[in-house]
């Protein structure tokens, strides 16, 4: 039997000039994360592809999924995002996009996984959050990179 190993993920807190970060609301059927998260709030993100880093990852879930642009990346936060049989390291990152002018769309998100994207204030985050992202939002609002923890 093939041990398994956990995947490597990315999240980015997209800031923009009013410090509002973009979350997505996460469609239902959540049948192709293996994560799972159905109808939560998440930030933009995905899986790292082989041969990418972890900027370029970041940046390219941002544009696949909002349209958006990224700039100005740095990594906020470090999490182990496990439910039974699943183990992702999540890599997060802060960051802001290029043109604020520009409106983040959910038409870009080939697999269709996310409804809508909005701009929340950090002191008035929707619910429920998908537990990955919330983890790197409470890191980067704790400045803190790193905390164990096990399960959402």
């Amino acid at each position: 039997m093939e041990k398994q190993k956990p995947g490597v993920g990315v999240g980015v807190i997209l800031l923009n000039s009013r410090g509002e970060i973009l979350l997505g609301k996460r469609v239902e059927d959540q049948s192709k994360s293996e994560l799972k998260g159905g109808c939560t709030w998440t930030l933009p993100g995905g899986k790292l592809e082989f041969g990418e880093t972890l900027e370029q990852a970041a940046k390219r879930e941002v544009a696949e999924e909002t349209g958006l642009e990224a700039t100005d990346l740095t990594v906020i936060s470090v999490s182990d995002d496990m439910i039974p049989g699943k183990h992702f390291v999540t890599i997060g990152f802060a960051g802001k996009p290029v043109d604020e002018s520009k409106q983040p769309t959910a038409e870009n998100d080939e697999d269709k996984d996310i409804s809508e994207w909005k701009w929340f204030s950090p002191d008035s985050l929707p619910s429920p959050m998908f537990f990955p992202s919330a983890r790197a939002i409470e890191n980067w609002k704790a400045k803190r990179l790193y905390r164990e923890r096990q399960s959402p």
